[in-house]
């Protein structure tokens, strides 16, 4: 779900000299404990609150269903109880006043956080003392408020004075206890950074409350602030009546638990409301009320078959184990070398989720290039040989660096390949259910399609019935390529468009839960070495960054990482599996065992090490596949350095 943002323009800019300069001429004819400010806030922008927000860990449209940003949303509109078919506003900036502080050094004056000037060293407040001293800045809000989150602004360039930790209250009345809504550390970087509230809060005061700075005996400076909620009419009156079902709910929950059944009853039909979703109230009778375990277990068995605990399952911490396995035979005696694939590199793997079994075909043995077919059996373990030269029953002659997609109607496509020499680019399927190939084209670019070229990648979209072929090497050109190419497989027709990926091989891409979204993960050229996250909007056409500033935190493809990705939908992550490296200045050949992980939801990179000694050996070229069945990850033959 996205969530739209608008902001209105309460002033005109400031400039802090201008500022600076007011402030002495009203120190002349004013004491500093009766004066206040008066000027207004500099407003965020869309775009800048929008980039701010990408930047939160556990972004919370992704990640934080039911807290933070949309859960604003929805109080102030859905379930507010009030005008529920008027559109709720969006947040913006909040117009407040400095209203009182402890201290402050020279001409950084609080009045100074109400300017948005990054390139200026002096357009912050900063602590008169530093360490023993409590200090604070007290905000006063125009007027009543519904707030959500506190957006900090900071200087273009890496600053020791920067805040480090701080904590921020919230209160109605200067004699009102304050709620804490924050306490912890920001980051020491030069970007703008949103503070986001766990709930949202309604407040009329909001104090900051420094704690330290980024260098020790350095004192705080905070540069810029804006206060981000929603203050009309509506949105107080829905958020007040949010909070009042909320505590009707906490008290039919304590009738329910003390066995005031009466009560309970009573309250329950007055206010209209249910104290949780009807399954849980079920459980509740079951367990709680009857002790029907039986019941209980069907219920549990029924939610688990509903995806109902994916939530809470996926958010456990995974152990990771490698484990070697010893393909069988037929027999079931352990598998010969005739048996089971041949090593090799290059080749090319799919998964049939529904019968979990995984295709293999082609690649490269070190001394010349395979056209064999094999299928594995998960289940049983056993690897059986489809047949050893599939060009000769009218498939694809041997080839390595070529790729394949399965679709559910159990078709796989095979497209691109290596050569020495220029070629046509042909394309072929296999059909699973009636073991027989078919060549749809011979010379795709007759047809509108890509020229031959090897490391490309393809994916496929069922929503819409196609297949993407994006970059690689081109045969012919010796160049690579960044045109992405679309296959419409109901109509049999090619066609490309006209974004440029960025020259690229040895990529990625994946398409996301909801199919609305192709990602294109990482690729080098002759040049570079590529550290972004793209994100080609299907249904749009338009190809931007998934992540603001993914190439600073991306911690791998330093040098010449080998690696291989998959997508889990079930946690919505890439997982990386690494390969060796290659620095390019030394020469020299290294391994990295290690997994490295990005989550969609939170935006974060994790990286996994393996501490025992059971972890693949030293490999490149090798296929690596998930099956989200038994959430397990298979790692496919091997070319040995």
């Amino acid at each position: 779900h996205r969530f739209n943002y608008c902001c209105c323009c309460f002033s005109e800019k400031m400039n802090v000299n201008d500022i600076n300069n007011d402030i002495e001429e009203e120190q002349e004819t004013s004491n500093d404990d009766d004066w206040h400010c008066h000027r207004q806030c500099d407003v965020v922008t869309e775009e800048e609150l929008e980039k701010a927000l990408m930047r939160v860990e556990g972004h919370p449209i992704k990640s934080r269903k039911g807290k933070g940003l949309l859960s604003l949303h929805r109080n102030s509109g859905r379930k507010g109880g009030g005008n529920t078919s008027a559109k709720p506003s969006c947040l913006h900036s909040l117009k407040y006043q400095v209203h009182s502080w402890s201290t402050y050094a020279s001409s950084f004056h609080p009045k100074n956080v109400l300017v948005n000037d990054p390139n200026n060293q002096r357009s912050r407040w900063c602590c008169e003392t530093k360490g023993a001293v409590w200090q604070f800045l007290e905000l006063k809000l125009e007027s009543v408020a519904v707030v959500d989150a506190v957006y900090f602004g900071k200087n273009s360039s890496h600053v020791v004075a920067n805040m480090k930790s701080c904590r921020i209250e919230v209160y109605n009345e200067k004699d009102d206890n304050p709620t804490l809504v924050f306490h912890g550390a920001l980051e020491n970087g030069n970007h703008p950074e949103l503070v986001l509230f766990e709930k949202p809060v309604m407040c009329k005061y909001v104090k900051i409350v420094p704690l330290s700075s980024w260098t020790r005996d350095v004192n705080c400076s905070i540069w810029f602030v804006s206060i981000i909620g929603r203050d009309n009419e509506q949105d107080l009156k829905g958020f007040l009546d949010f909070i009042q079902k909320q505590k009707t709910r906490q008290c039919l929950l304590h009738l329910r638990e003390n066995g005031f059944d009466e009560c309970f009853e009573t309250l329950k039909t007055q206010s209209k409301l249910s104290v949780e979703e009807e399954y849980v109230t079920q459980l509740h009778e079951d367990l709680v009320v009857k002790g029907d375990f039986e019941r209980v277990i069907q219920h549990i068995e029924d939610y688990s078959q509903q995806n109902l605990f994916d939530e809470y399952r996926n958010g456990q911490d995974v152990e990771w184990k490698w484990t070697l396995l010893h393909p069988l035979n037929s027999s079931g005696e352990k598998a010969k070398a005739n048996e089971r694939p041949s090593m090799r590199g290059g080749h090319q793997c799919v998964l049939d989720k529904d019968e979990q079994k995984i295709y293999l075909f082609g690649g490269w043995n070190g001394q010349s290039e395979l056209g064999d077919f094999w299928v594995y059996d998960i289940c049983s373990n056993v690897w059986t040989l489809i047949h050893e030269n599939v060009e000769r029953v009218g498939g694809p002659c041997a080839r390595s660096c070529h790729r394949a997609v399965i679709t559910e109607e159990k078709k796989i496509y095979f497209a691109g390949r290596f050569a020495n020499a220029a070629r046509r680019s042909d394309f072929y399927v296999y059909d699973i259910s009636t073991n027989t190939w078919t060549q749809l084209s011979s010379d795709l670019v007759a047809v509108g399609g890509p020229p031959l070229a090897f490391d490309v990648s393809m994916v496929y979209v069922k929503r819409t019935k196609s297949l993407y072929i994006s970059g690689g090497r081109c045969i012919s050109s010796h160049q690579e390529m960044s045109a992405l190419y679309k296959y419409d497989i109901a109509n049999d027709t090619w066609s490309s468009t006209p974004l440029s990926l960025g020259d690229r091989i040895g990529h990625s891409s994946l398409v996301d839960k909801d199919e609305e979204h192709i990602h294109i993960v990482g690729g080098h050229n002759t040049h570079l070495r590529m550290k972004d996250i793209l994100s080609y909007h299907i249904d749009s056409g338009k190809m931007q960054p998934c992540v603001p500033d993914t190439t600073t935190h991306m911690p791998m493809l330093d040098s010449e990482d080998l690696q291989k990705i998959v997508y889990n939908e079930l946690t919505e992550e890439l997982i990386f599996l690494m390969g060796i490296k290659i620095p390019r200045e030394q020469g020299v050949v290294t391994h990295d065992p290690s997994m490295f992980t990005f989550s969609f939801k939170t935006l974060k990179w994790n990286v996994i090490r393996f501490e025992d000694k059971e972890v693949p050996c030293m490999r490149f070229g090798h296929q690596f596949v998930f099956d989200p069945k038994s959430n397990v990850y298979h790692i496919l033959c091997v070319c040995v350095c």
